[in-house]
């Protein structure tokens, strides 16, 4: 990815950037685009607007991922930083801080936009916002205080013809609440971790948008339950929306549907004996435009039997192995080549919620931080390189910090915090040799 120079200055903007496709944006094709610093992408021309304003609005087409006063100037601000690709644009406003000079609070967002082709966002799809952690909403200049109230930033697409749009909300508060699209402004807590995808090349409407809709799939063991609650809005706000489920399994699940704008879905899934295995639950929305218009969002479940696992560390082949005790079944090998490319993986320990795990590569000298939700398709979370060969492996009870021990004929001790995922501390125990660690209970070493 390439950073973005905005010349020292909180409201700037890019040249204009080639399309290496034709991007359809409401039935008008676009070749070139610009990125704002105030978290939007223009078609046409740049866009230095720092206040912003509800959809629609003459002018101006733009896929504004988070429209609001963000300033990149300060050194503890992150970057905006954009990657074009054959049938992809991705542009990231990582970890930036808003106006004038404020960096206490940071938002992560990023907007893709690609020629309907690309699986990432789902095939017909060809424009999604995603969010990491969102803080604050509002700058200075805009009427805000300490990154809140005043002028809400604005999430959503404008054609610029006055027309044609689609708002998902907008945002001025500091809390979870939404009040959907034609309410008062929401919470910013509530994009946190959210994915919206759109389809801009059906006319110069857009299909409804689904909100919250998980985007891994969800495991859950047998006798375990969970309750998703999602929204589907309708670009126009005099819309309804309404909705169908269809699922693959015979008991598990309770839904409710309420028609509206937006229209709310909630979906109670349970883990039982006879829904055992990996499943689809498909939801088909239509709004009552004519003619009208539909979006499909899919949900991938597994169920897994209550069993007893060992998760095993291959030594030579660096990858992992789990071992269901209930069948005597072994599963994998997982994480091959992410767990260093050589060397010996020497330890593994599991978190008291078995939620996550390390595992250790002496030669390497790294621990590597696994997310173990799913037992069948750990994920690489993190790495610490200690700068020592990582051997013996502890865990503190509450799971927050793990110790490593160098092992052999050496006084090396480590400290990570798993929380903020950092080394925090490294101890030479000289003359004595960190062979093994281990945390009792009240938390002595």
């Amino acid at each position: 990815a390439l950073p973005i120079s905005f010349s020292g200055t909180d409201d700037g903007f890019s040249s204009a950037i080639a399309i290496p496709f034709e991007f359809n944006f409401y039935d008008a094709i676009h070749n070139t685009f610009f990125i704002n610093n105030n978290g939007n992408i223009s078609f046409g021309e740049p866009y230095s607007t720092y206040n912003p304003s509800g959809f629609p609005i003459d002018e101006f087409p733009m896929l504004s991922a988070f429209w609001a006063d963000v300033d990149t100037r300060p050194a503890d601000s992150g970057k905006v930083y954009y990657r074009v690709e054959a049938n992809r644009v991705t542009v990231i406003w990582n970890g930036v801080g808003y106006y004038a000079n404020h960096t206490d609070k940071l938002n992560t967002f990023q907007v893709i936009f690609t020629d309907g082709t690309d699986p990432l966002i789902g095939i017909g799809n060809n424009v999604a916002f995603s969010y990491a952690d969102m803080q604050w909403t509002t700058g200075d200049a805009s009427e805000g205080e300490n990154g809140f109230g005043g002028i809400p930033a604005t999430v959503g697409l404008n054609k610029g013809d006055g027309i044609h749009y689609a708002l998902v909300g907008r945002f001025n508060q500091d809390s979870n609440v939404y009040n959907g699209t034609a309410g008062e402004p929401s919470g910013i807590s509530y994009l946190d971790n959210q994915l919206f995808t759109f389809n801009t090349t059906q006319g110069n409407n857009v299909p409804p948008v689904f909100l919250g809709v998980p985007t891994s799939t969800i495991v859950l063991r047998e006798g375990q339950s969970t309750v998703l609650n999602l929204n589907v809005l309708s670009s126009i706000s005099t819309n309804q929306v309404s909705a169908e489920i269809q699922w693959d399994f015979p008991d598990g699940l309770l839904s409710e549907i309420i028609p509206g704008n937006p229209c709310t879905i909630m979906l109670q899934l349970t883990g039982t004996s006879n829904n055992l295995g990996s499943h689809t639950i498909t939801i088909n929305a239509s709004d009552n435009s004519y003619p009208p218009l539909s979006s499909v969002a899919t949900i991938t479940v597994r169920i897994i039997p209550v069993s007893e696992y060992v998760l095993v560390a291959n030594d030579l082949s660096q990858d992992i192995s789990v071992i269901d005790t209930g069948s005597n079944t072994v599963y994998g090998p997982y994480l091959t080549g992410e767990l260093g490319e050589t060397g010996s993986l020497l330890d593994i320990v599991v978190s008291p919620d078995n939620q996550f795990a390390l595992v250790s590569n002496f030669e390497h000298q790294t621990v590597y931080h696994l997310d173990i939700s799913d037992i069948f398709a750990p994920v690489v979370l993190a790495s610490y390189n200690l700068g020592f060969a990582a051997e013996d492996i502890t865990l503190s009870y509450d799971g927050r910090f793990a110790i490593i021990a160098d092992g052999g004929n050496t006084t090396q001790l480590g400290v990570i915090d798993l929380v903020s995922r950092a080394t925090v501390q490294t101890l030479n125990i000289s003359p004595r040799f960190a062979q093994g660690v281990a945390i009792s209970k009240d938390g002595k070493v």
